[in-house]
Protein backbone atom coordinates (compact mmCIF):
# COMPACT_ATOMS: atom_id res chain seq x y z
CA UNK A 1 0.00 0.00 0.00
CA UNK A 2 1.19 3.48 -0.76
CA UNK A 3 2.65 5.54 2.04
CA UNK A 4 0.85 8.63 0.77
CA UNK A 5 -1.90 9.71 3.10
CA UNK A 6 -5.31 9.74 1.44
CA UNK A 7 -7.45 12.78 1.98
CA UNK A 8 -11.02 12.12 3.20
CA UNK A 9 -13.79 12.71 0.68
CA UNK A 10 -15.35 15.62 2.58
CA UNK A 11 -12.03 17.48 2.54
CA UNK A 12 -11.65 16.79 -1.17
CA UNK A 13 -15.09 18.27 -1.80
CA UNK A 14 -14.34 21.33 0.32
CA UNK A 15 -10.99 21.78 -1.44
CA UNK A 16 -12.70 21.59 -4.84
CA UNK A 17 -15.36 24.13 -3.82
CA UNK A 18 -12.69 26.56 -2.62
CA UNK A 19 -10.78 26.07 -5.87
CA UNK A 20 -13.90 26.82 -7.88
CA UNK A 21 -14.66 29.93 -5.83
CA UNK A 22 -11.16 31.20 -6.55
CA UNK A 23 -11.49 30.25 -10.22
CA UNK A 24 -8.28 28.23 -10.23
CA UNK A 25 -7.50 25.61 -12.83
CA UNK A 26 -7.08 21.96 -11.84
CA UNK A 27 -3.51 20.71 -11.96
CA UNK A 28 -3.04 17.16 -13.22
CA UNK A 29 -0.81 16.36 -10.26
CA UNK A 30 -3.63 17.10 -7.80
CA UNK A 31 -6.16 15.08 -9.81
CA UNK A 32 -3.88 12.04 -9.86
CA UNK A 33 -3.45 12.16 -6.07
CA UNK A 34 -7.16 12.46 -5.30
CA UNK A 35 -8.67 9.01 -5.52
CA UNK A 36 -12.39 8.88 -4.89
CA UNK A 37 -13.42 6.03 -2.64
CA UNK A 38 -17.12 6.12 -3.44
CA UNK A 39 -18.92 7.19 -6.61
CA UNK A 40 -21.06 9.50 -4.45
CA UNK A 41 -17.89 11.48 -3.63
CA UNK A 42 -17.52 12.59 -7.24
CA UNK A 43 -18.05 16.28 -7.89
CA UNK A 44 -20.64 16.86 -10.55
CA UNK A 45 -21.43 20.08 -12.31
CA UNK A 46 -24.78 21.60 -11.42
CA UNK A 47 -27.21 21.86 -14.33
CA UNK A 48 -27.67 25.30 -15.81
CA UNK A 49 -31.32 25.37 -14.84
CA UNK A 50 -33.68 23.17 -12.88
CA UNK A 51 -36.21 23.52 -15.70
CA UNK A 52 -33.77 21.78 -18.08
CA UNK A 53 -33.60 18.61 -15.96
CA UNK A 54 -35.87 15.81 -17.15
CA UNK A 55 -38.41 14.49 -14.68
CA UNK A 56 -37.64 10.83 -13.97
CA UNK A 57 -40.24 8.32 -15.09
CA UNK A 58 -41.63 5.19 -13.48
CA UNK A 59 -40.41 3.82 -10.18
CA UNK A 60 -37.61 5.56 -8.33
CA UNK A 61 -35.52 3.70 -5.77
CA UNK A 62 -32.96 4.20 -3.04
CA UNK A 63 -31.34 1.10 -1.57
CA UNK A 64 -31.92 1.01 2.17
CA UNK A 65 -28.19 0.43 2.63
CA UNK A 66 -27.58 3.89 1.06
CA UNK A 67 -29.75 5.71 3.60
CA UNK A 68 -27.42 7.56 5.97
CA UNK A 69 -28.84 9.54 8.86
CA UNK A 70 -25.52 10.71 10.29
CA UNK A 71 -26.20 14.35 9.41
CA UNK A 72 -29.43 14.39 11.44
CA UNK A 73 -29.35 15.38 15.10
CA UNK A 74 -30.73 13.13 17.80
CA UNK A 75 -32.67 15.94 19.42
CA UNK A 76 -34.01 19.34 18.57
CA UNK A 77 -35.78 20.54 15.46
CA UNK A 78 -35.92 18.16 12.50
CA UNK A 79 -33.76 19.21 9.55
CA UNK A 80 -36.20 18.30 6.79
CA UNK A 81 -33.82 19.17 3.96
CA UNK A 82 -31.18 16.78 5.36
CA UNK A 83 -33.77 14.07 6.02
CA UNK A 84 -35.22 14.38 2.54
CA UNK A 85 -31.77 14.30 0.97
CA UNK A 86 -31.04 11.13 2.95
CA UNK A 87 -34.16 9.26 1.75
CA UNK A 88 -34.93 10.86 -1.62
CA UNK A 89 -35.35 8.28 -4.41
CA UNK A 90 -33.64 8.45 -7.80
CA UNK A 91 -33.80 6.59 -11.11
CA UNK A 92 -32.13 3.32 -10.24
CA UNK A 93 -32.54 -0.23 -11.51
CA UNK A 94 -34.85 -2.30 -9.33
CA UNK A 95 -32.54 -3.43 -6.53
CA UNK A 96 -32.10 -6.99 -5.27
CA UNK A 97 -32.05 -5.73 -1.69
CA UNK A 98 -34.51 -3.80 0.45
CA UNK A 99 -35.00 -0.33 -1.00
CA UNK A 100 -37.13 2.76 -0.60
CA UNK A 101 -39.41 3.32 -3.56
CA UNK A 102 -41.89 5.73 -5.10
CA UNK A 103 -43.73 5.45 -8.40
CA UNK A 104 -44.22 8.56 -10.51
CA UNK A 105 -46.85 8.19 -13.20
CA UNK A 106 -47.29 10.25 -16.38
CA UNK A 107 -49.54 12.75 -14.56
CA UNK A 108 -46.93 13.22 -11.84
CA UNK A 109 -44.23 13.78 -14.45
CA UNK A 110 -46.36 16.35 -16.27
CA UNK A 111 -47.16 18.20 -13.04
CA UNK A 112 -43.50 18.27 -11.97
CA UNK A 113 -42.42 19.51 -15.38
CA UNK A 114 -44.96 22.34 -15.11
CA UNK A 115 -43.76 23.14 -11.59
CA UNK A 116 -40.17 23.42 -12.82
CA UNK A 117 -41.19 25.83 -15.57
CA UNK A 118 -43.70 27.89 -13.58
CA UNK A 119 -42.28 28.40 -10.11
CA UNK A 120 -39.06 29.98 -8.81
CA UNK A 121 -36.22 27.47 -8.54
CA UNK A 122 -36.28 27.09 -4.74
CA UNK A 123 -40.04 26.50 -4.66
CA UNK A 124 -39.85 24.08 -7.60
CA UNK A 125 -36.99 22.13 -6.01
CA UNK A 126 -38.98 21.85 -2.77
CA UNK A 127 -41.96 20.32 -4.60
CA UNK A 128 -39.79 18.01 -6.74
CA UNK A 129 -37.82 16.81 -3.70
CA UNK A 130 -41.07 16.04 -1.83
CA UNK A 131 -42.49 14.18 -4.85
CA UNK A 132 -39.36 11.99 -5.01
CA UNK A 133 -39.68 10.90 -1.38
CA UNK A 134 -40.42 7.21 -0.87
CA UNK A 135 -43.89 5.91 -0.22
CA UNK A 136 -42.92 2.29 0.47
CA UNK A 137 -40.11 -0.20 0.99
CA UNK A 138 -39.68 -2.95 -1.58
CA UNK A 139 -38.05 -6.33 -0.91
CA UNK A 140 -38.46 -5.85 2.82
CA UNK A 141 -39.01 -9.04 4.79
CA UNK A 142 -40.81 -7.35 7.67
CA UNK A 143 -43.19 -5.44 5.40
CA UNK A 144 -43.35 -2.62 7.94
CA UNK A 145 -42.73 1.02 7.27
CA UNK A 146 -45.01 1.71 4.32
CA UNK A 147 -47.43 3.75 6.43
CA UNK A 148 -44.56 5.71 7.99
CA UNK A 149 -43.04 6.61 4.61
CA UNK A 150 -46.40 7.41 3.02
CA UNK A 151 -47.33 9.64 5.97
CA UNK A 152 -44.09 11.63 5.78
CA UNK A 153 -44.26 11.93 1.99
CA UNK A 154 -47.84 13.26 2.16
CA UNK A 155 -46.97 15.79 4.89
CA UNK A 156 -43.86 16.91 2.96
CA UNK A 157 -45.88 17.34 -0.23
CA UNK A 158 -48.49 19.45 1.58
CA UNK A 159 -45.77 21.71 3.00
CA UNK A 160 -43.95 21.92 -0.33
CA UNK A 161 -47.07 22.93 -2.23
CA UNK A 162 -48.03 25.47 0.44
CA UNK A 163 -44.55 26.99 0.19
CA UNK A 164 -44.69 27.04 -3.62
CA UNK A 165 -48.18 28.53 -3.83
CA UNK A 166 -48.28 30.80 -0.76
CA UNK A 167 -44.63 31.48 0.04
CA UNK A 168 -45.08 30.10 3.56
CA UNK A 169 -46.15 26.91 5.29
CA UNK A 170 -49.08 26.80 7.70
CA UNK A 171 -48.10 25.96 11.30
CA UNK A 172 -50.50 22.97 11.37
CA UNK A 173 -48.88 21.50 8.26
CA UNK A 174 -45.42 22.00 9.77
CA UNK A 175 -46.48 20.21 12.97
CA UNK A 176 -47.85 17.27 10.97
CA UNK A 177 -44.65 17.08 8.92
CA UNK A 178 -42.53 17.21 12.10
CA UNK A 179 -44.57 14.44 13.73
CA UNK A 180 -44.32 12.26 10.63
CA UNK A 181 -40.57 12.94 10.44
CA UNK A 182 -40.03 11.84 14.04
CA UNK A 183 -41.85 8.56 13.34
CA UNK A 184 -39.82 8.06 10.16
CA UNK A 185 -36.47 8.78 11.78
CA UNK A 186 -37.34 6.47 14.68
CA UNK A 187 -38.30 3.72 12.25
CA UNK A 188 -35.08 4.09 10.24
CA UNK A 189 -32.84 4.22 13.31
CA UNK A 190 -34.41 1.10 14.82
CA UNK A 191 -33.69 -0.77 11.55
CA UNK A 192 -30.02 0.23 11.50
Amino acid sequence: MSEKRRMPADLLLMRERLRRLRGEAISMQVVEEEVLVFEADAIVEAPASLAEQPVPAGALYRPLSDVLLGSLGWSGKVDHAALQDAIRCFPHPAPDEAALSVALGPDDRAALSNVRRSFPQDAAETVVRAAELPSTIVRDQAGAGTAVFASYRQAALVCAWQYALCGAVAPDAERERDAAAVQLITFLRTRA
